[in-house]
């Protein structure tokens, strides 16, 4: 895209849970979700040496781009140490952020507000933007409403966003796990995009609650992206790469777009890194030896 530049700086593909990204047009720079983790317990196991290596790398690279950002965007609510210990990253931003009033579980309610606090302290502006728009310059920045109906008992699902500049358009959608992509496909007819970062199918779901998990119908909507919507290069990532075994359950989709006009490509192939999924392989590196003496390991790539 011509007006839009758009930087993943951290990814389940490159090691963490993350889709920390920076977008850049000639108006502005923008931070999307600052945060980078790891699953404390994941096959029974605690993180690997390579993944909290990773982590280290990923947040200073956050902390390197948030310094040229202009605004800073939190999509959703969790719990991160990036954001709680480091609100450094936020001195005079301008902070657009989730309403935490609205489909809030009372848990993540009480971290929002908390949270919250702390950076009104810090920022510039703070803005709610829940169904609302954003502009500077010849940029506008366009948000979804919350994504299904929450019950207090359930957490929070982002919301979508968009972006677009000189007739292009780059959505930015994650979190969804086990749910459809239904209210993200209404919002792309109304901002249709050229490049698409979504949240993958959690298709490590599946094995956890097959009736509760449709991957069918996951599936059905994503090649509904591809038809009706036309995106021309879609980012599969977070959730996806948690699975060891997500090529094979998502083939179909691969074997759907092979004659369609669209580029499919996980975070860190966009940005001509290698795949390296590290909390999927997590059981193989704590199997094969605590810690990688040549700093390397097995890469997988998306077919």
């Amino acid at each position: 895209m011509k007006g839009i530049r758009i930087i993943p700086l951290a990814a389940d593909s490159t090691g963490n849970r993350s889709m920390a990204t920076m977008v850049e047009t000639r108006d502005v720079s923008i931070l999307v979700d600052p945060s980078c983790h790891v699953a404390d317990y994941r096959y029974g196991l605690p993180p690997h040496p390579l993944e909290l290596w990773a982590l280290e790398k990923h947040r200073e690279r956050i902390r390197l781009f948030a310094r040229s950002a202009d605004l800073i965007i939190l999509l959703h609510h969790y719990y991160d140490v990036l954001l709680k210990d480091e609100k450094t990253l936020f001195k005079n931003k301008t902070l657009l952020i989730k309403n935490p009033n609205q489909n809030l579980s009372p848990v993540y309610r009480n971290h929002a507000f908390a949270l919250l606090g702390d950076l009104q302290r810090v920022c510039r502006e703070v803005y709610y933007i829940d169904q609302r728009q954003y502009s500077i310059g010849g940029t506008t920045l366009f948000f979804s409403g919350s994504a299904g109906k929450r019950s207090e008992e359930q957490e929070n699902h982002a919301l979508h966003l968009a972006v677009t500049c000189n007739e292009d358009t780059f959505l930015f959608s994650s979190e969804f796990q086990k749910h459809t992509y239904s209210e993200l496909i209404a919002f792309m007819r109304d901002h249709p995009p050229d490049t698409l970062y979504l949240d993958g199918p959690a298709t490590y779901l599946q094995a956890e609650d097959p009736e509760g998990y449709r991957l069918d119908r996951v599936m059905d909507d994503l090649k509904t992206m591809v038809d009706s919507i036309a995106v021309r290069t879609m980012i599969l990532d977070h959730s996806l790469m948690r699975d060891v075994g997500w090529q094979m359950k998502i083939k179909p989709f691969f074997q759907f777009i092979k004659e369609r006009p669209v580029v499919v490509q996980s975070a860190a192939a966009y940005r001509g890194d290698p795949v390296n999924p590290l909390e999927a392989r997590r059981q193989e590196l704590h199997e094969a030896d605590p810690r990688d003496r040549n700093g390397e390991s097995a890469q997988f790539e998306i077919p």
